[in-house]
């Protein structure tokens, strides 16, 4: 049997989002097939046939034997038996199904409460029951009393006549923006590893302004609502206090008097910014004297710009609520479309006392424990019952572990039984046979396909891709560590193969960080990107390109602002998590406070710094500062001059690799279950 065979799998599979993987064009085709189902059309645009072509030719690749005329009546089946497929075979992202099932599921729930009539042998309450068990799949926990929320939530304001030809396009747009509200719930799940229960809220906020501002803020009101954050006006009940700072507001002393109670509550302060930061200082001189302390109080946690008709200010608003995580990240926000004036958003629609938020269940629950205890013990039979000669053998085949391997396979299609039973039994069971056949042949000994191809696999279910070298590096490392039991001891054994599992978590929980696979190779320095506004391209550049080339966290803030002498708290909490700032040293850096202060925390704490001259030579001031730092031991690493943003990236990464030295430790200190690796 060819088990987890990647032949005529998209090769955009190589680098799929971890654990999911939402594709617009397939929810359109979901969409298109529940028009189909309820007698409205299909009517796909030229876009959308264009999708379904494609899955048609990935249907006739995979799975050759489904006849052309069956995909008239069954073309909706033969792609979730494709990714039904792909999931149990660990080639495909796992959730790819479930995001196909909820869009198609979630048309039909549309269509009925449009008075629409269901598919043949479909009700309404059926509809919603598959909808509701496919959002606990993508870690959304909700009741049919939910779901008549989610409907009341997103009704058109205008009526659209169904004979005006305006009702498709009406009920795609609610469709459509359901999905991404969905989508913004999963990815808070995958954010905080645990499933949201619906109605879910960021918390209390309340907002805080000068009445000449009061039509932005109700703007900024409204897109918060859209996301599920609970405005209040009462201070008492707030556990953050949004200041909206503009010119005007900095003089009113009311405005400040209501900022002032906010801290004897105990508010966590976030400030949305009405004017350029280059501005902030003048602001800070127009505050009455008798506030400058809660002034220097708002600033110390985010500062976020407001962007006038442009969601990307309120959408970092929205991750300032949560400093403590990388809320930068590009993913986590509903498009624009959720502030529009086409729906009635949240307006009172959840009682005052809901239950909802983030729950204590873990989500997506990748370590199975049971499941690597299983693959352990399973190899450490099989290997028993073999003669001296078969051991020398791969025992990928051997019958026992394949009829797990199948009973696995067909249960991994559904959620209820979890989607990492099999991956771990695999890593349990191949990397036990591994560490049997050193005790015995000895550490040289090759691998063979059998046992490496698998484990390859199952890695790859738990969201890393490795290359030909990468794993057997890996476990090299891990034998070279100093262990307190010999391989050929059980213990010693269960032991390596309990320090794998904790490289393997790790790795994993990279991937959920970036909501993408990532490669199974010690990675680069975490790093914190350091740079002055005219340098923003190349940041991004640089940032963007070492992330999705490389094993590599990169903290490049683009909203959070330090004020006067101080960091911010997101700031620091970037600094604080890297293990070398990356200096992009231009002559506006060296004008800048802002980069002075990163660059001076960082010094502070010890974070090695790696300066990239931005021009034909390094700026005077930073040669300096650079003899001074080192004068006092700190490590600085500073590159060639003249780089631009496509030649910076290579010198870059080679100054963000860890020597094989560190690289080995950062090994044996994940193994030896510290969060973080070898340290600076």
């Amino acid at each position: 049997m060819n088990f987890f065979t990647m032949n005529g799998v998209p090769r955009h599979f190589s680098n799929w989002n971890f654990p999911g993987f939402f594709d617009e064009g397939e929810a359109h085709v979901a969409w298109c097939i529940a028009e189909n189902d309820v007698g409205v059309g299909p009517y796909p645009t030229e876009v959308e046939q264009a999708l379904i072509e494609k899955l048609l030719v990935e249907i006739h690749t995979r799975c050759p034997q489904i006849r052309p005329e069956h995909l008239e009546t069954g073309f909706r089946r033969a792609c979730e038996y494709v990714m039904e497929l792909d999931r149990a075979h660990l080639v495909g992202p796992p959730l790819r199904l479930a995001w196909f099932r909820l869009s198609y599921y979630l048309g039909l729930s549309v269509f009925a409460d449009a008075g629409r009539a269901m598919p043949e042998g479909t009700s309404r309450a059926d509809a919603r029951h598959l909808l509701i068990r496919t959002m606990r799949e993508l870690g959304i926990e909700a009741t049919e009393a939910d779901l008549d929320v989610l409907s009341q939530m997103f009704q058109l304001k205008r009526q659209d006549d169904a004979d005006g030809g305006r009702e498709r396009f009406s009920l795609g747009v609610r469709e459509g923006t359901m999905l991404h509200y969905l989508r913004f719930l999963h990815l808070t799940a995958v954010r905080h590893q645990a499933v949201v229960r619906m109605p879910y809220s960021l918390g209390k906020v309340s907002l805080v302004f000068a009445t000449a501002d009061a039509k932005k803020a109700e703007q900024a009101q409204t897109y918060l609502k859209a996301h599920a954050v609970v405005c209040v006006e009462d201070l008492a009940e707030a556990q953050a206090a949004i200041a909206f700072l503009s010119r005007v507001s900095a003089r009113d002393a009311a405005f400040w008097a209501r900022l002032a109670t906010a801290k004897q509550s105990g508010c966590r302060p976030i400030v949305l910014l009405d004017c350029p930061r280059s501005e902030l200082r003048g602001l800070e001189r127009s505050v009455p004297g008798a506030f400058a302390e809660v002034f220097r109080w708002v600033i110390q946690t985010a500062i976020v710009e407001y962007v006038p008709d442009n969601q990307l200010g309120f959408i970092s608003l929205l991750r300032g609520l949560e400093p403590g995580t990388r809320w930068w990240w590009g993913e986590d926000a509903i498009p624009e479309v959720m502030a529009s004036d086409g729906f009635e958003l949240f307006d009172g629609a959840y009682p005052k006392d809901h239950t909802g938020g983030i729950t204590d269940i873990k989500y997506p629950g990748i370590f199975d424990k049971d499941g690597i205890e299983a693959g352990v013990a399973l190899a450490e039979r099989v290997y028993e019952g073999l003669d001296p000669a078969e051991r020398a053998a791969p025992a990928s085949h051997r019958r026992p572990y394949l009829e797990s391997i199948v009973a696995l396979m067909d249960t991994r299609t559904t959620f209820d039984h979890g989607f990492f039973r099999l991956p771990w039994l695999m890593v349990g069971y191949h990397l036990t046979s591994r560490l049997l056949a050193v005790s015995e042949f000895g550490s040289d000994t090759p691998w063979h396909p059998a046992d490496l191809d698998p484990l390859a696999a199952a890695l790859h279910g738990l969201g890393l891709h490795s290359k030909h070298g990468d794993i057997p590096e890996i476990v090299e490392q891990l034998l070279a560590i100093d262990w307190p039991q010999n391989v050929d001891e059980p213990a010693g054994r269960v032991a390596r193969v309990e320090g794998f599992s904790r490289l393997v978590i790790a790795f994993s929980d990279m991937a959920l960080a970036a909501y993408s696979k990532t490669r199974f190779v010690v990675p680069l320095y975490a790093s914190f990107v350091s740079y002055a506004a005219p340098e923003q391209d190349l940041a991004n550049t640089l940032a963007k390109t070492i992330e999705q080339t490389q094993t590599a966290e990169v903290w490049f803030d683009r909203r959070a602002v330090a004020v006067g002498s101080q960091l911010t708290e997101a700031l620091k909490t970037g600094i604080d998590q890297s293990e070398r700032l990356v200096l992009l040293a231009s002559a506006a850096a060296a004008d800048s406070d802002f980069v002075q202060l990163e660059a001076e925390y960082a010094a502070e704490q010890g974070v090695p710094i790696i300066v990239l001259p931005v021009g034909d030579t390094l700026d005077a001031r930073w040669g300096a500062e650079v003899a001074r730092r080192r004068d006092q031991g700190l490590a600085i690493d500073v590159l060639p001059v003249g780089l631009d943003a496509a030649t910076a990236i290579q010198p870059t990464i080679e100054a963000l690799t860890r020597s094989p030295a560190a690289a080995s430790d950062w090994v044996a200190a994940v193994v030896r279950g510290r969060t973080r690796g070898a340290g600076r």
